[in-house]
């Protein structure tokens, strides 16, 4: 069965999420991505990857204020860090752009 997370916008602005999903159990390798955009307050469940791709290894972030493009991406190369740990153990995430960085939180119970 897929992977499948819950995100929410927990800003005033609207984010541009990419996922980067892994290829097989491997931090090294990808299998593919799954893009989508968040609204202001908008709370969205995602599905991803496959029977066997059913980790993530990082999140690309993008959103536009006051006329700046502001673009994170982070991903791990190693399992079990903590950027692992939060994209891999987490169902719910709250992600927060404040017009200048963003702020990724995840969790196993609904907000």
């Amino acid at each position: 069965m897929a992977g499948k997370k819950e995100f929410e916008n927990k800003s005033k602005y609207q984010i541009d999420v990419i996922m980067v999903v892994r290829k097989s159990a491997q931090p090294l390798h990808t299998a593919g991505t799954e893009t989508f955009s968040l609204n202001p307050g908008e709370k969205k469940w995602v599905k991803y990857g496959n029977d066997t791709d059913i980790y993530l290894n990082g999140l690309t972030l993008k959103s536009l204020a006051g006329g700046t493009v502001v673009q994170d991406s982070r991903i791990t190369v190693q399992r079990g860090n903590k950027y692992d740990n939060l994209l891999n153990t987490n169902t719910y995430f709250d992600i927060i752009y404040d017009g200048m960085s963003f702020h990724v939180s995840g969790s196993n119970s609904a907000s």
